[in-house]
């Protein structure tokens, strides 16, 4: 029954020239294979985010060559921390944003170097919101480097409460931290749980345990995705219908496609 259920990608990285992180994927992660894999594994939309600095990616092209691939594919741009964080000059570039047809930003703070008390991150977050931009926020806590652990549940915890009224989509979901992350996430109404990598990454360990908790006990504010090129669409599939086929087909519905759909202010009976 699951597999009859559509699917909404939360993470996908098809790239401009197809070439992925280091020698990965090279020349092969583009939007015409993505497309394939997602037919492939009824997986009916997809949000689509660029990565600054990899693949070709280009900001001021991207929304377009993501939307003529597919409309049911949603454009999300990269968040470069490098540029002016003052608020005028944020509200003009998520306006300009907007009006090239992203439907929100992502923000990466490993590959940006900063750290979840970084003292601009809530603003960006809150005029990102004020500008009707979906704001997707990794919460991958572990890299490298001397300032990494700043990365942690707490910071996490407090950058929400510094906010107003947060509408996030948590990306990754905390990883190994799942559940830590879930109890952030449940005072926020409009924080949005993502499994994209973490789904298919740590298979067969006792967070699969914790996933399917959630799929019983949270289905109303999770989301899954491939993290593609990563893992595919099928990937996604196969880890989905394994956790889908033990709950009521309104729970699964909720976590393939629904929930993001309505963070989306999107349909969601738009199957």
């Amino acid at each position: 029954m699951s597999q009859s259920i559509p699917l909404f990608d939360a993470l996908a990285h098809p790239t401009p020239n197809g070439d992925w992180l280091g020698a990965r994927a090279a020349g092969r992660n583009t939007f015409a294979r993505y497309l394939r894999e997602m037919t492939d594994a009824n997986c009916r939309w997809a949000l689509c985010v660029g990565l600054g600095g990899i693949g070709g990616y280009d900001e001021s092209k991207y929304a377009e060559l993501v939307r003529s691939t597919s409309p049911r594919m949603y454009p999300i741009a990269y968040f470069d921390f490098a540029q002016d964080l003052r608020q005028s000059a944020l509200d003009r570039h998520f306006g300009r944003l907007r009006d090239t047809g992203f439907r929100g930003i992502k923000i990466h703070p490993r590959l940006a170097q900063i750290q979840f008390d970084h003292p601009s991150l809530p603003s960006v977050i809150q005029r990102a919101m004020h500008a009707d931009l979906s704001v997707l926020l990794c919460t991958n806590l572990y890299g490298a480097g001397p300032h990494a652990y700043r990365n942690n549940p707490g910071a996490l915890a407090k950058l929400l409460g510094a906010l107003d009224d947060p509408k996030v989509i948590m990306v990754h979901g905390g990883a190994t931290r799942l559940l830590d992350t879930m109890e952030i996430a449940r005072p926020y109404p409009r924080v949005l749980l993502d499994l994209s990598e973490t789904l298919c990454k740590y298979e067969g360990s006792s967070l699969d345990l914790d996933i399917q908790f959630m799929f019983h006990q949270f289905d109303r504010r999770i989301c899954v995705g491939s993290d593609s090129p990563e893992y595919s669409p099928l990937d996604l599939r196969r880890r989905f219908d394994e956790f889908a086929h033990t709950v009521a087909v309104d729970k699964a519905s909720n976590i393939a496609y629904k929930n993001l759909l309505t963070f989306l202010g999107e349909p969601a009976d738009a199957v």
